[in-house]
């Protein structure tokens, strides 16, 4: 059993460069403002039971992402992003679809066409990082 507890706080990132989450935001819904410059988030070291869902506050633009980014002991690690955000494009062939959410192995990526209300959930087992999530390159109004 671990030691977090799921909360109703809410976390606002400011625009900075990067950003350091800590295991005491857990639980918390971590609002996600449109950078003004590419921006970092890091993820603290991995541990099970560690939980947060990112939203996105305002839509991006202007070719800014905000990079989601685990780490071990303040650096980066490799292969710990395992999962799926689902993006969805109404109307658009799938080729054409503008994802607004991309992962690589060891990244999350908010990127510019990311979208008020899009979120993704990350939870730890200890070892990696799983995630789940809804986002769409043309907004949900």
């Amino acid at each position: 059993m671990s030691g977090y507890i799921q909360t109703n706080q809410v976390l606002t990132i400011p625009d900075v460069p990067t950003y350091n989450l800590t295991a005491a935001d857990s639980g918390k819904l971590i609002m996600v403002t449109p950078p003004t410059a590419a921006s970092i988030i890091n993820l603290p070291s991995l541990q099970a039971g560690l939980r947060y869902k990112f939203m996105v506050l305002n839509d991006f633009g202007g070719g800014f992402t905000s990079t989601l980014r685990p780490t071990l002991n303040g650096v980066a690690v490799n292969g710990k992003v395992i999962g799926t955000c689902i993006n969805i494009t109404p109307g658009v062939a799938g080729a054409a679809v503008v994802e607004a959410v991309t992962k690589g192995a060891n990244t999350l990526v908010i990127t510019s066409a990311a979208k008020l209300g899009n979120y993704v959930d990350m939870t730890c087992d200890g070892n990696n990082w799983y995630i789940s999530g809804l986002a769409s390159s043309v907004g949900f109004a």
